[in-house]
């Protein structure tokens, strides 16, 4: 009996020293670059239909390192217009808001038949913060886009 509660209590510790270790990692995670294009290139490539009014790299609010940017496409005519909010993939870890022909805020744009508006926003990525600063920015974002609401006939 003695030496199965020794194993037990072995097991358990052996276990559980794998779970004091820190749960985050403050290592900054680089982004592929084999998978990002430039800013540069994804505005050369970028096709807004005529119907939207846009607004590009609208600061939303400010961060320690940058001004974190928002772009808007808006629908013509008075509003207020329903709104997606894009918050392009990357993991975290890279990606840009920037629109072109196949992103996710250009779909989300061409699928309300330009009657829907999009902000497609940018965050700190995990090489400029560590996390939930990713989460705060997005946050940050819909407060923003609340309180310029009218302003943007959204």
């Amino acid at each position: 009996m003695r030496s199965l509660v020794l194993v037990v209590i072995i097991l358990l510790f052996s276990t559980l020293s794998g779970c004091l270790e820190s749960a985050v990692d403050n290592d900054p995670i680089d982004p592929p670059e084999d998978d990002v294009l430039p800013p540069s290139d994804i505005d050369n490539n970028t096709t807004i239909p005529p119907q939207a009014e846009i607004f590009y790299d609208v600061v939303y609010a400010n961060a320690s390192t940058s001004d974190l940017l928002l772009d808007l496409y808006i629908p013509n005519g008075e509003g207020p217009h329903p709104l997606l909010v894009n918050i392009h993939g990357g993991g975290w870890a890279a990606g840009d808001k920037a629109l072109h022909p196949e992103s996710a805020a250009m779909q989300l744009y061409d699928s309300g038949n330009g009657t829907w508006a999009v902000a497609s926003i940018n965050y700190r990525l995990t090489n400029e913060a560590v996390w939930p600063a990713q989460i705060e920015d997005t946050k940050a974002s819909i407060r923003w886009l609340k309180e310029n609401a009218e302003t943007y006939r959204i």
